[in-house]
């Protein structure tokens, strides 16, 4: 619990609750080599009141070609999996992360998402 004033009228209180999702990738950066697959391992964690199945995608900024991966689903009964993404030969500009998503659907099937950032070098 956090307070912003000692004054009663003035407060603002923050209560943190543990992550409903997490996403959690072993490596947050990958060399990039032209025209060659890499395979990025996922961990999910699912919190209380989730189970089923996890989409896992890349979320690639527009500007960036010669990039693809397939979404990836992790089972139910699993926690990890692995996204092979795929490089052309025009690939680039590599100026911000890749966002790796996470989605699962509640007991009431709305989305719960977690995110997680992928960077890219080259050589």
């Amino acid at each position: 619990v956090c307070y912003s004033s000692t004054a009663q009228n003035d407060q603002m209180i923050i209560l943190t609750d543990p992550e409903r999702l997490g996403v959690k990738l072993s490596q947050t950066a990958v060399r990039m080599a032209p025209q060659s697959q890499i395979r990025v391992p996922v961990e999910v964690q699912r919190g209380v009141g989730l189970s089923g199945e996890v989409r896992v995608d890349l979320v690639l900024p527009e500007h960036f070609q010669g990039v693809s991966a397939e979404p990836i689903t992790i089972p139910a009964n699993q926690n990890q999996g692995t996204i092979p993404v795929n490089f052309g030969e025009n690939v680039g500009p590599f100026n911000q992360p890749i966002t790796v998503r996470a989605q699962i659907l509640d007991e009431d099937q709305r989305p719960v998402t977690a995110e997680a950032k992928l960077e890219v070098v080259t050589d």
